[in-house]
């Protein structure tokens, strides 16, 4: 019933931005399948300028397939690609550069964070447009907080005390300490929120930093006081375990925090509060980003990039948001109150990402993240001394990682 509602405030949407043109082109659009894909449907079926057809396959063979149209068979004009894969994309010329249509068009790019836009361009161009996003933020039991008399953390270390108080209460933080990418994207969001990053100013690692070390210290110390069984848990488990009242509260990516809203899955429905993961110096979170691009080799590019203005335009950015708690690139569709109230998860991920930052995306960076996943699961598991973990890790990979 209450998908069928939301239905219907969609449709309403979207026959309100039904735009009148002749459906006289086809245009292919390349994306992932699942849930999203079929909400991408559904409100594509209401864009009247082209006759729109999306291809929709598994993530895992989604960028292989990409690559093939790029380099042979031309099947695509529309891209739908993540922030890890825009560089190669670009560097390899398979997006056409946009800069042409936005004036055209009369887009203003000025109203995404500029951090989506720069993702995607190169050599002054712009090669894609922002339209979905995930990021790290904080979940909590409000209630639980407030029986305790704790308020929710402002700094690391803040967040820390908070961690070690519930860990002598016989529980702790949740999060994803397990060897992985989640392990690796929560460090990030600490390490960026310090105001560091993995390279300096002349692109050479930089792992023994001041501010990569400061980072490894809260890291250490979260694990020291979180759940049992977090240093095993990747996001899933670990957004898991506050919805259902094992953790009063932890970090979790946004992508999942819809979850926490469902009466059937979750013991915090009507107690749960988010934010930004305290920062010491900026609020400066971690982004992923999926982006629409035209494909260099499609025949209908302006077709194209017409779709990709309509679909990111603010009715279908707020209807694709209600049907299936996508977090925005627009900061208007967080903070739109229809959205905010149905999920309210989404202000806190839109403010952590006003300036965020990505993990390393160049070639040249490609083999710190399994080291880093790595040396965080040792902190996480054994005794050793973070600064000694890192100072090694440093040792390993400065011969052969650099950011160019």
């Amino acid at each position: 019933m209450k998908k069928m509602v939301v239905l219907l405030l969609v449709l309403g949407l979207l026959l309100s931005a039904v735009p009148t043109f002749a459906d006289d082109e086809k245009i292919v659009v390349s994306r992932w399948a699942g849930d999203h894909a079929d909400d991408m449907k559904f409100v594509a079926e209401n864009y009247n300028a082209a006759n729109v057809v999306i291809d929709d396959i598994g993530y895992e063979n989604l960028r292989q397939k990409q690559i093939q149209s790029f380099s042979t068979t031309g099947d695509y004009d529309v891209i739908y690609f993540q922030e890890i894969w825009a560089e190669d994309y670009i560097r390899n010329g398979w997006l056409a550069p946009l800069d042409e249509y936005i004036e055209k068009s009369g887009l203003d790019i000025s109203t995404f964070s500029p951090s989506f836009v720069e993702v995607n361009q190169a050599d002054g161009k712009t090669y894609g447009l922002p339209a979905m996003t995930h990021t790290y933020i904080m979940v909590y039991d409000g209630a639980q907080l407030e029986k305790d008399g704790m308020s929710i953390p402002q700094t690391p270390e803040e967040m820390v005390a908070l961690a070690k108080f519930y860990k002598e209460k016989g529980s702790g933080i949740s999060i994803p300490a397990g060897q992985g990418q989640a392990a690796a994207d929560v460090f990030s969001t600490i390490l960026f929120g310090a105001g560091g990053d993995y390279f300096d100013a002349d692109g050479n690692l930089a792992l023994t930093s001041e501010p990569v070390l400061y980072a490894s210290k809260i890291w250490d110390d979260l694990c020291k006081y979180s759940v049992d069984g977090a240093t095993t848990w990747l996001n899933e488990e670990a957004a898991d375990a506050v919805r259902t009242g094992i953790a009063p509260f932890g970090i979790t990516i946004s992508d999942t925090n819809f979850l926490d809203l469902n009466p059937d899955r979750s013991r915090i429905v009507d107690t749960v509060v988010y934010s930004p993961i305290p920062p010491r110096n900026d609020l400066v979170g971690l982004a992923g980003v999926w982006s629409f691009g035209v494909a260099a080799n499609s025949e209908n590019k302006e077709a194209a990039f017409d779709f990709i203005n309509w679909m990111i335009a603010p009715e279908q950015d707020k209807a694709m948001a209600l049907l299936n708690s996508q977090t925005s690139a627009l900061a208007s569709t967080a903070a739109d109150p229809e959205v905010a109230s149905k999920f309210p998860f989404m202000a806190a991920a839109s403010e952590s990402m006003l300036k965020a930052k990505y993990n390393p995306l160049n070639p040249g960076a490609s083999e710190l993240m399994p080291a880093l996943q790595a040396a965080l699961s040792e902190i996480a598991t054994s005794d050793n001394n973070p600064v000694d973990v890192l100072t090694k890790l440093q040792s390993d990979l400065e011969s052969i990682v650099t950011s160019k």
